[in-house]
């Protein structure tokens, strides 16, 4: 079979509330998802060796070592009976790592996505092997907006917005080790509530209000003093609200025309060269993977 490409979207939180500590060590949330153009690009290409191999193009920085989503992916496949060769991937990177996007779950999916398609896989088992990989990954399967609960695998898809939206997300030069472990831990009890406000938020879809707050800002601010410092920043450039996706630490701001967005971006860019900035319309869900002698026209 000849080289196939396909997109993995980034995503923002638009809101996020944390309910309790469950009995199993994860946290109950409340979060309505949105995937954003912003999006890696992935290709595979059956290799003549005996094991996979993957090369990554990073535009965003150094990818950490460790274990990669996409190779447990494969694995994983593999294990539930899929017939897969060793495969050549290769990553175009451009979603910051390790920054409240969701650039490794969504990798992981569009790696589900891409071989389910070819074996025509029942949706139950790519849902199942989905949850197995990380609480995000389903998502990145279905809806381009998403109400989640859970621990953020319970999903129920959203309509998109009446009016199209873009987001300028900015995100810093920082790095926090065990992130998201980290995050979770700073969470004080006394910042859980009750979910009520996301729900409602969801609720209103076609239509929504404002977006609800991101309880990691909390945390975020508290911890790195400079985010915070940041945020007062971006909102003496303009930004309407200072969001933060996530556990952070990118922050966003929503705009209702792509010029608004850029001139955002443009701002941001010139008082704040160290960051990641981008504009991205929400909503964006990716085609299936295609056979292709180039990547997808961006």
């Amino acid at each position: 079979m000849s080289k196939s490409w396909i997109d993995a979207p980034a995503k923002i939180n638009l809101g996020l509330e944390i309910l309790r500590r469950r009995d199993d060590g994860f946290h109950e949330i409340r979060s309505v998802l949105a995937t954003i153009s912003l999006r890696d690009t992935i290709s595979f290409e059956p290799g003549s060796g005996a094991e996979d191999e993957l090369h990554i193009d990073s535009e965003v920085g150094n990818v950490p070592p460790g274990p990669n989503l996409i190779l447990s992916a494969l694995k994983a496949l593999r294990d539930t009976g899929f017939h897969i060769p060793p495969q050549i991937v290769e990553v175009q990177k451009r979603i910051p790592i390790a920054a409240g996007l969701g650039g490794a779950s969504s990798d992981a999916a569009a790696t589900l996505m891409h071989f389910a398609n070819q074996h025509l896989a029942p949706e139950a088992i790519l849902m199942r092997l989905a949850a197995g990989l990380g609480s995000d990954v389903t998502f990145f399967l279905g809806a381009g907006f998403s109400l989640a609960r859970g621990r953020g695998e319970i999903l129920t898809a959203l309509p998109a917005p009446m009016n199209e939206t873009w987001a300028v997300t900015v995100t810093p030069h920082l790095i926090i080790p065990s992130k998201t472990a980290t995050m979770y831990a700073a969470i004080k009890p006394e910042w859980w509530s009750s979910g009520n406000d996301v729900e409602s938020f969801a609720v209103a879809f076609p239509d929504p209000g404002d977006v609800p707050p991101n309880v990691f800002a909390n945390a975020l601010y508290s911890h790195f003093p400079e985010l915070a410092s940041m945020r007062d920043e971006l909102e003496g450039l303009g930004f309407p609200t200072v969001n933060v996706t996530g556990a952070g630490p990118t922050m966003y701001a929503l705009c209702q025309s792509t010029g608004e967005a850029i001139e955002l971006a443009r701002r941001v860019r010139i008082q704040i060269p160290t960051s990641l900035v981008y504009t991205s319309r929400l909503g964006y869900v990716p085609k299936c993977a295609v056979p292709a002698t180039e990547p997808p026209a961006r």
